[in-house]
């Protein structure tokens, strides 16, 4: 028998999560790990009620377009993180299914072996261009002589002329928008 086991880039994306305080480790959650996951399914959709308030609020049609749309985009991503976040035993689970087994044949488990190495590689190319196309996001607003923001968004501060504020809206704005 040859068996097969979760590969290494599952078990490194596993432990992000964990250390990002998405999911928890153990079998049962800590006050710490509920306090966490209830304050990124709070906070990440006040950057669409932010946007929503921006679209409304905003003067310029282009700007209010766009900000309509990246809200549209923040939603469902809104959603698709709370199914991340709450269903993770469920997920844990049908990873575990899928990728813990037993082959008896040892030309199909080879076969099997570079299907699977070819297809980590796409995920690992995958997730390095997710990361690159995250870099322009982040130093966008300092290209330039004047500091802005990429999507105008609604903000309690003055961020548009005040340094501190701008600071403050920045790092709001880089965790929302890439968590």
């Amino acid at each position: 028998m040859y068996s097969i086991q979760i590969h290494t880039v599952f078990n490194k994306l596993l432990s992000f999560y964990c250390l990002m305080g998405i999911w928890y480790r153990g079998e049962k959650t800590t006050t710490t790990d509920n306090m966490l996951r209830v304050f990124y399914s709070i906070y990440l959709p006040s950057f669409l009620i932010s946007l929503i308030v921006a679209t409304v609020t905003n003067e310029n049609i282009d700007q209010a377009i766009f900000s309509c749309e990246c809200g549209i985009a923040n939603a469902v991503l809104c959603v698709k993180l709370w199914i991340f976040i709450w269903e993770q035993e469920k997920i844990l689970d049908l990873l575990n299914r899928i990728s813990v087994f037993s082959i008896q044949n040892y030309e199909e488990f080879k076969v099997f072996e570079r299907k699977l190495e070819k297809f980590m590689k796409f995920a690992s190319i995958f997730l390095r261009v997710f990361f690159v196309y995250t870099f322009p996001i982040l130093i966008g607003p300092f290209v330039g002589n004047k500091r802005k923001l990429l999507v105008d968004f609604a903000f309690p501060l003055d961020y548009k002329n005040n340094e501190i504020a701008f600071w403050i809206a920045y790092i709001y704005y880089s965790h929302t928008f890439c968590p």
